[in-house]
């Protein structure tokens, strides 16, 4: 079974965003690591309230927090073709370097799964208008299959994907 969870992804970025920016960025002392793993533990919790459970998903987003480890959810680009910022190459020790390549996706083409929202830096204010993502397919660079991604959030569907 599928469903299209997109207007509640976004409901849980803008809540994301404001926790973020105005429970934690806004007070200088809480710009601290320390905090920032207390606020994704949180946001965890919100997800699977907020995503996952109006389509009666009973999945826990467990010791990682990165929401993409624990439930399937496909991303499908809404326009005909999608801007990626692929990660640099694992195998060359390289990630951590969005862009690397830069390279432009048909529809038709390629297929995502969503990893976890993406901002620039974790202490600074978040926008979080990108989404990290892995390449699942990629009919013109079959070699970046596997590789992660960014993708801008507001150009994606988000579906979730149920075993019946």
């Amino acid at each position: 079974m599928t469903n299209d969870c997109t207007d509640l992804f976004l409901r849980y970025r803008d809540i994301n965003r404001l926790v973020w920016n105005l429970g934690f960025w806004a007070c200088p002392p809480l710009r601290e690591w320390v905090c920032e793993r207390s606020f994704t533990a949180a946001m965890a919790r919100i997800f699977e309230g907020v995503v996952l459970r109006p389509f009666g998903c009973d999945a826990v987003i467990g010791e990682t927090l990165i929401p993409g480890n624990y439930v399937h959810i496909a991303v499908e680009p809404r326009t005909t073709e999608t801007e990626l910022l692929v990660d640099g190459d694992p195998a060359l020790g390289r990630t951590g370097c969005w862009g690397n390549p830069t390279v432009r996706a048909k529809q038709e083409e390629i297929g995502m799964r969503f990893i976890e929202l993406f901002d620039w830096y974790s202490l600074g204010a978040r926008d979080s208008h990108m989404i990290v993502v892995t390449l699942e397919r990629f009919g013109s660079h079959p070699e970046l299959v596997g590789r992660r991604a960014l993708v801008e959030v507001m150009n994606c569907r988000l579906i979730l994907v149920q075993e019946d």
